[in-house]
């Protein structure tokens, strides 16, 4: 009864044709649909639409010369064979993304799930697509009927229903909310005491949590600013030498140094030459 229409949209590429004297696309944007024509003779709804096509050229609009304007002159436009019985599949394009779309190619169905590709140029024009066939996005087949007839090649039915009834089932659904914590945010100050040599980095206790919730990260970003800073005799970017008890995950991005605590410590976090 109802048959299927294709369920993937075409897909194109826009490229450059040397063999062609004009470009008729390079001002334009287009979009395109196909649509199955079967053994017995039945038409399927119009595929989904593709997406309006816009070349590189025409992105770089007001920067490039005229040559590069008509580079691209050529819509490949690819479309799905079927293993249905379908015999034919019509292409068809329209300009924009509304008004009425032409047929710009038919071809024999291969049989097979393989690709076919039409070349487009918007050289030609092909019938126009009736306003009828372009809206129908399915076929209306109805969910009660009483009677069936075949009148002159076509299907008909009688006292029909079609549609669901516009009620809604009295079920008993509970929802239970489910909300995830937010995670707490703590404001952890480190104190710096400086000697001829060395200065030490010191978290403050008092700023700590008696506690952290399992599987819990903090995260301590420090800034270094100076013409060099070493750690362990070593630049800043090879290692930082962190207490054992305390797993470090170094990054450095243009002299900023983050570190990625995973384990409590209250003792001095690093001494930095």
């Amino acid at each position: 009864m109802a048959k299927q229409p294709p369920l993937d949209p075409p897909t194109y590429n826009i490229v450059n044709n040397s063999s062609l004297l004009e470009n008729r696309i390079s001002d334009k944007v287009f979009q395109f649909a196909y649509r199955y024509v079967y053994d017995d003779g039945e038409i399927s709804a119009l595929s989904p639409y593709s997406s309006l096509t816009t070349s590189v050229a025409q992105l770089r609009d007001g920067f490039n010369t005229q040559s590069a304007k008509d580079f691209y002159n050529q819509i490949n436009v690819f479309v799905k064979n079927t293993i249905a019985d379908v015999r034919k599949i019509q292409v068809f394009a329209r300009e924009g993304n509304e008004g009425t779309f032409y047929e710009i190619s038919e071809f024999n169905n291969s049989g097979n799930s393989g690709t076919k590709t039409v070349n487009f140029t918007n050289s030609t024009i092909g019938e126009a697509l009736s306003l009828n066939d372009k809206n129908k996005l399915f076929d209306n087949v109805p969910q009660i009927a009483d009677s069936q007839e075949i009148v002159s090649g076509r299907l008909m039915y009688g006292g029909y229903t079609e549609g669901y009834p516009n009620t809604l089932e009295q079920n008993e659904v509970s929802l239970i909310a489910n909300y995830k914590d937010t995670e707490e945010i703590y404001d952890i100050t480190f104190l710096a005491s400086s000697g001829s040599s060395t200065t030490t980095l010191t978290i403050v206790d008092s700023d700590l949590p008696s506690s952290f919730s399992e599987d819990s990260t903090i995260y301590i970003n420090i800034k270094f600013f100076g013409d060099k800073v070493t750690v362990g005799g070593s630049l800043v970017t090879n290692r930082i030498n962190f207490s054992p008890s305390i797993g470090v995950k170094y990054v450095e991005n243009d002299g900023t140094t983050e570190s990625q605590i995973h384990k409590r410590d209250k003792r001095p976090c690093g001494i930095f030459e």
